[in-house]
């Protein structure tokens, strides 16, 4: 039998995540983990937004 060590990471981003998300990702993926896991959200302007359609 094998037994995985598995890492949970939970992380709450409360109101806009358009900015805050990928930043997060971001960090996580450089293995520089935020030491709150409570994320206050960033809001953009809308012309800031990129849309994913046209």
């Amino acid at each position: 039998m094998c037994h995985r060590l598995q890492t949970v990471l939970i992380f709450i981003i409360s109101g806009p995540g358009e900015q805050s998300f990928p930043e997060l990702c971001q960090q996580i993926l450089d293995e520089d983990i935020a030491q709150t896991h409570y994320i206050e959200g960033k809001a953009l302007a809308l012309d800031e937004l990129v849309m994913p359609y046209q």
